[in-house]
């Protein structure tokens, strides 16, 4: 199935209850107390969980485990989570005989199928979800010993796309995630700065153009410059050669002039 991609902030529902953000505050045992609560809730957690409470405890009434279900106003909407109690595990644990361990065994089974069938059933929304869900168990040692003794429930929670995670795997898987969720988006930063790239280039096309343009118009100012200074030689010389034809009109005159003028002759003491 093809996973939608979703902003964080999107808002998503569970029933009727509509939730304003899809960051999820996970349960964690001896964390999940009201005060991280309401700061998950401040840095925009839209979904808070309690830690995990024992279903066991809340039938008996227990006072620790209704201290858990203490809601302040801001928190809401709040998770509250309570998964199968871990009495059918002690249970068979304790079994000292065969006898004992079979219906401990048994009630273990039941308790985990149940489970599982609530999150595949509930928890995996086509469209919404991803396609597998993860399981918690809050030991190390729990988680071993159902993989020793109930195998069988726990390749028919994989085949229903529940897989159940000890503490370490479920660090190990939500690194895995972040590095999806990570690479995921840089393929999507990665698209956005190709369709910069291409429009940057497209700018530079743009400007090469112009300055073609530009270049040419450099090109021909320059050569309008050169006639420009051609045609000032042109008048300038002609203006010396204008000048200088007036000058020579102007001597031939001079020596014209004293050809005709009349001679004037003194004679003092008899000479001439």
């Amino acid at each position: 199935m093809a996973v939608v991609p979703r902003s964080l902030t999107d808002t998503w529902t569970i029933g009727d209850v509509a939730i304003p953000s899809r960051i999820v505050l996970a349960p964690m045992a001896g964390v999940s107390v009201q005060a991280f609560r309401r700061q998950g809730r401040r840095f925009g957690a839209g979904l808070v969980c309690s830690e995990m409470v024992s279903a066991s405890g809340i039938q008996h009434e227990n006072r620790r485990t209704l201290g858990y279900l203490r809601v302040a106003r801001d928190e809401r909407p709040l998770a509250i989570d309570a998964k199968f109690p871990l009495e059918a595990i002690t249970a068979y644990r304790e079994a000292q005989t065969e006898e004992a361990r079979r219906p401990a065994l048994a009630r273990l089974k039941q308790d985990i199928n149940k489970h599982v069938n609530d999150i595949s059933e509930r928890y995996l929304v086509p469209g919404e979800t991803q396609d597998i869900a993860l399981m918690f168990v809050p030991s190390e040692s729990v988680y071993a010993d159902l993989h020793e003794v109930c195998d069988d429930v726990l390749q028919k929670a994989f085949r229903a796309r529940v897989i159940l995670v000890s503490p370490s795997l479920l660090m190990l898987a939500i690194q895995v995630v972040q590095a999806i969720v990570r690479d995921a988006q840089m393929r999507d930063a990665a698209e956005k700065i190709q369709v910069e790239v291409g429009k940057l280039v497209e700018d530079v096309g743009r400007l090469r153009d112009r300055a073609v343009k530009l270049q040419t118009h450099f090109a021909q100012a320059s050569e309008d410059v050169g006639q420009v200074l051609i045609s000032a030689e042109k008048v300038s010389k002609r203006g010396g050669r204008i000048q200088s034809l007036e000058l020579e009109e102007d001597a031939p005159a001079v020596k014209d002039a004293g050809k005709g003028a009349p001679t004037l002759q003194l004679k003092l003491g008899g000479r001439d």
